[in-house]
């Protein structure tokens, strides 16, 4: 389905509203201009309705609900919405109630329940304000008195100071940064009292702005952004500035750009500072993203520049995107796409090169559709620009003909310039008096045709493989391509599957949601792989039990209270005699005020059990301090106050020790500790590890590792560690990494020698070579180069070169291994050749037309290279549903795989072969010689119970 399909305004005059239909389906009304509105109302929403029937009305406070204050009047009292009861499945009514503080929202309550008098609150958030100000935002799991899951702190600026505007955003902390606050300064009045200064290395975000104008964001500091470094704390300064062009109009001219200042720690110094760039149209849709890596200098000469650029139809719709290895700053033959004589930037599209993304779209004279795409790619290499077709697709109306929605039909995958590989979608539609809707009933999608020549079945229809859909959209039923079927129930309320059947009769599911499709009863007898779920109002799963009843519980602890963090603990296999599960209870807990979170397991010996509630369920209401509680397993991570993990600590010796919050026993003797340490532009750099080794990773402007670096001590005589501070150091570094003008990885250098000594011998490097073509894939690759290419004959080292050919798809179709001393690769037209001569090694692989491989062939070559005109051929065959269920291996055994109605693996056999003459003969060891035979057996639950296997006496002949 497409999201450009017609859209249709409709006028109702007697009602006074206007009616929109979107593409989909969806419905939506509105208030139109008339007198009998009021002026508040005019033009506002009123409803929508899905295109499964799902209605949302708004209702604003009039004067006859007798609102606590006139000036709510015509605000909107509630949202509701209503999913209507479907078989299988009862009504659902949602609301979400707002109340206010004069004209501003003071509470927002979400309920919900079967009908409008029955609704109870899920979640309530409230607003709090400081002269006019948000100032708190409360997150509550339930209604306005229930415990607090999540708290936000907003700070202003009062007045038109520096930095700042009057009621402009100063700073934010959001749920985990206002934990990290509250703890740190003990209390919320201690937290709102707190300077700027001292508030600021916990805000998730601070900001300032420019002083007049649109007060745009002239410098935001952000956590996890920057170094975890003494007085940075993790976070990381961008600063902003603006540019415009007014006399540029149009969908392909930039009107406006802003260039995003990235932080280096050196906020005094911004010059050498790298930069994001962006330019947009005066539509606000991005034109051309420059990304700058300044190379730590202030000179503009040694500056790295990546160039996006994106081009435009008259709709607005992108119809070509440029990539770095299309464009450049040179106007050499080369066509100028955009140029800021502001910033001395021109920038131009290669007319010979680079890789250019072209989208093409369906215009109003063709009657497929409107404004649809087909995808195409432009190749840039040659002479002459080439376009090559990937993707191509056609469109079906939907269930009303003629109402401007289409869906797919076709999707042509293009292997080569005459080979696509084709895929089918079909759709069935529910009915409204006789006559079909716009809501989906199934949609069926028949994959291209595996020929016979493929090792496929051939014929003119491919594996074809559909989905049911409820009502509301959610699939109830899927039939594979070899017919078995899987049953999904919901739940109303949050759509969560809450029964599974995985291979079903369907017969056997009474009142589903939708009408079953007819199993196949040549199949074997169904599994009926049953899985029930209970899920809690959010949709999270609760309590699974499987087939075999085995039932495991999750308890969630979502709200903050008493600085408790927030958890979840899994009971698995739980016993309802004993009040124990199988085995440990498994916990996830998050506690953002202490800084940290942690995985541990632990085992309870308290009489009677774990707690419970009255049905038998436990509570997590266990404490973890209890002398019958035994920790089993460990991890903790901390954090710092932007959230940077800084230590990893795994404990691996737990005796005699009591769970707490505080750090439990020490490094070495109870747990091993990983460190962690983020550079300046909030990359992860250094990383010791519990024995010692410290691996240090250098990052460039756009995050990409360039040094690596390694040793045990990193504490320079004086000042901090750098590649130009190493005195008193034995870091060693032993890999660098190099990349092109495209931003492409081309060279890994590894230094031999200077694991033991920081300046090593260059002769001992080990250089890695990788060459793409243009459209970035990587073609070649030389192992062992040396700077010098004459240097490399005769000196006793073998350089391989792995060389590629890719089909149309990106599939490797061939690998070809050559001798590459002495050999330089050289490109034509934007691809890598190969070598002329020296190749020791060939093999190439054939796909079906799903893209599997069905024959792959190694070739011999002889002591000059030449090919064979023979290979040894290893064959694949798949069934409908895309099981691997034959192999043949050159020379040797044939393998055949069965599988059963739920997808497992149940038989695997070494056979001669010997009668599989057909495709129908592939999945079965008629007439085979079978040599060996394993059977795998599966309890009602799918867990292995048993495999055995069966060997073929010798002197057997049958």
């Amino acid at each position: 389905m497409t999201d450009q399909a017609e859209r249709k305004l409709m006028r109702n005059l007697s009602g006074h509203t206007y009616t929109l239909t979107e593409g989909d389906g969806t419905e939506y009304v509105f208030a139109d201009f008339d007198s009998s509105w009021p002026l508040i109302r005019r033009g506002t929403l009123l409803q929508q309705t899905s295109s499964s029937g799902v209605l949302t009305e708004l209702t604003p406070w009039l004067a006859t609900d007798s609102p606590p204050d006139s000036s709510w009047v015509n605000l909107p009292r509630y949202v509701q919405t209503t999913y209507l009861a479907v078989a299988g499945q009862s009504q659902v009514v949602e609301r979400m109630e707002y109340t206010y503080d004069s004209d501003r929202i003071a509470s927002a309550t979400l309920k919900r329940g079967a009908t409008e008098n029955s609704l109870s609150a899920l979640r309530t958030v409230t607003y709090s304000y400081s002269d006019g100000d948000l100032q708190y935002v409360t997150i509550r799991d339930g209604d306005e008195n229930a415990d607090i899951r999540e708290t936000q702190y907003y700070r202003w600026y009062t007045n038109n100071t520096s930095g700042g505007y009057d009621n402009g955003l100063k700073m934010w902390l959001g749920g985990d940064a206002y934990q990290r606050a509250l703890s740190y300064f003990g209390t919320a009045s201690a937290v709102a009292a707190a300077s700027n200064t001292n508030l600021r290395p916990f805000a998730d975000n601070y900001f300032e702005y420019e002083s007049s104008g649109d007060h745009r964001v002239t410098k935001e500091i952000a956590q996890g952004a920057g170094c975890s470094c003494t007085g940075n704390g993790g976070q990381g300064e961008y600063t902003f500035s603006y540019g415009t062009e007014s006399t540029n109009t149009g969908r392909n001219a930039w009107r406006y750009n802003t260039t995003e200042t990235l932080p280096d720690g050196t906020s005094s110094t911004p010059d050498d500072n790298n930069q994001n760039i962006v330019y947009t149209n005066e539509y606000g849709s991005v034109v051309l993203k420059v990304e700058v890596d300044r190379n730590g200098t202030t000179s503009t000469s040694d500056d790295q520049q990546y160039f996006t650029h994106y081009e435009y139809d008259a709709l607005g719709q992108v119809t070509k995107v440029a990539h770095p290895s299309a464009l450049t700053t040179s106007a050499t033959g080369n066509t100028l796409i955009l140029n800021d004589t502001n910033a001395s930037r021109s920038v131009y599209l290669r007319a010979d090169a680079g890789l250019v993304d072209i989208n093409e779209y369906y215009d109003d004279t063709q009657s497929t559709a409107d404004q649809l795409p087909e995808g195409d790619l432009r190749s840039a290499g040659g002479s002459t620009s080439s376009k090559q077709k990937i993707e191509e697709y056609t469109y079906t109306d939907g269930g009303v003909s003629g109402d401007g929605i289409h869906y797919l039909d076709t999707v042509k995958r293009y292997e080569s310039v005459n080979v696509t590989r084709d895929t089918h979608y079909t759709y069935d539609w529910y009915q409204s008096g006789g006559n079909d809707t716009t809501r989906m009933l199934s949609r069926a999608v028949q994959l291209p045709v595996v020929t016979t020549g493929q090792n496929g079945p051939g014929g003119t229809t491919g594996a074809t493989s559909t989905e049911y859909y409820d009502i509301r959209g959610n699939v109830v039923w899927t039939v594979d391509a070899a017919g078995f079927i899987n049953y999904y129930k919901r739940d109303p309320a949050t759509g969560a599957v809450k029964t599974e059947v995985i291979d079903v009769e369907p017969s056997s599911i009474t009142n589903p949601a939708v009408d079953p499709p007819v199993r196949d009863t040549n199949l074997p007898d169904e599994k009926s792989i049953t899985t029930n779920l209970e899920v809690d109002k959010f949709g999270r799963v609760t309590k699974r039990q499987d087939s075999n009843g085995h039932v495991s519980y999750t308890v969630y602890d979502d709200t903050i209270a008493d600085g408790d963090p927030i958890e979840a603990r899994a009971y698995t296999g739980w016993d309802s005699s004993t009040h124990q599960p199988s085995g440990p209870v498994i916990v996830w807990r998050h506690n953002p005020g202490l800084q940290y979170s942690e995985n541990l397991t632990y085992t309870y010996s308290a009489g009677g059990g774990l707690p419970v509630d009255d049905w038998g369920v436990p509570t997590g209401a266990e404490s973890l301090i209890s002398s019958d509680t035994h920790l089993q397993s460990l991890t903790r991570k901390y954090t710092n106050a932007s959230g940077q993990i800084l230590n990893t600590d795994r404990y691996f010796n737990l005796s005699g020790l009591t769970y707490s919050t505080g750090t439990l026993g020490s490094s070495g003797s109870n747990f091993y500790r990983t460190s962690f340490w983020y550079d300046h532009h909030g990359n992860l750099e250094r990383v010791e590890k519990p024995t010692g080794t410290i691996t240090r990773t250098l990052h460039d402007g756009l995050g990409r590792p360039t040094q690596v670096w390694t040793g045990t001590d990193d504490t320079p005589n004086s000042g901090y560690w750098s590649t130009s501070n190493l005195s008193g150091t034995n870091l060693g570094k032993i890999t660098d990494y190099t990349y092109d003008a495209d931003g492409n990885l081309t060279d890994i250098v590894q230094h031999v020698s200077y694991v033991t000594t920081p300046t090593g011998t260059a002769s001992d490097d080990r250089h890695t070579k990788i060459y793409l073509d243009w459209r970035g894939r990587v073609v070649a690759t030389k192992e062992g180069v040396l700077v010098t290419t004459s240097n490399e004959t005769n000196s006793g080292v073998h350089r391989p070169i792995i060389y590629v050919t890719y089909n149309n798809l990106d599939e490797v179709t061939a690998e070809e291994q050559f001798d590459g001393d002495g050999v330089s690769i050289s490109s034509s037209n934007g691809v890598p050749q190969a070598p002329s001569s020296g190749r020791v090694a060939k093999a190439t692989t054939e796909y079906d037309s799903n893209g599997r491989v069905f024959a792959a062939h190694q070739f011999s070559v002889s002591s000059s290279g030449t090919v064979s005109s023979t290979s040894l051929t290893t064959s694949y065959w798949y069934d409908g549903r895309g099981n691997l269920i034959k192999t043949g291996q050159p020379g040797g055994m044939t393998h055949k795989y069965g599988y059963d109605g739920a997808g497992r693996q149940t038989v695997a056999y070494v056979t001669d072969g010997r009668y599989d003459t057909a495709y129908a003969n592939v999945d079965d060891v008629i007439g085979d010689v079978v040599l060996m035979q394993t059977e795998t057996t599966y309890d009602d639950a799918g867990n292995v119970i048993f495999v055995v296997t069966r060997e073929r006496l010798p002197d057997n002949t049958e």
